[in-house]
């Protein structure tokens, strides 16, 4: 997977065709690009300023990247989340009486 493309930096798209040369059925599709909204989920002078780009910018570029991504692995490596299909455990069945996750 590509991390910080940014399409006009040769480096970049030189850096992407040695990883498909070398990973040619490795590779997946999708890219994260570079995007300022990565470098904004850390604030050095103010925590409560920091956070994930999916909880702070939604609707960013970035955030979109990363839900194709991870919905990507999903899929590829067959991976069911609870509550994402009908046979999923109710979230009482896998808690213990206290509450909390077993």
């Amino acid at each position: 997977m590509a991390n910080g493309l940014h399409q006009s930096y040769q480096s970049c798209k030189d850096a992407l065709t040695t990883l498909h040369s070398a990973y040619p059925n490795q590779m997946n599709d999708n890219v994260i690009p570079h995007s300022a909204s990565f470098m904004r989920q850390m604030n050095l002078f103010e925590r409560k300023d920091s956070g994930p780009v999916l909880e702070r910018e939604p609707a960013s570029v970035g955030t979109r990247a990363i839900i194709d991504l991870t919905k990507s692995l999903l899929k590829k490596y067959d991976i069911q989340l609870i509550g994402s299909t009908e046979e999923a455990q109710p979230v009482d069945s896998i808690n213990n009486a206290s509450g909390k996750p077993s």
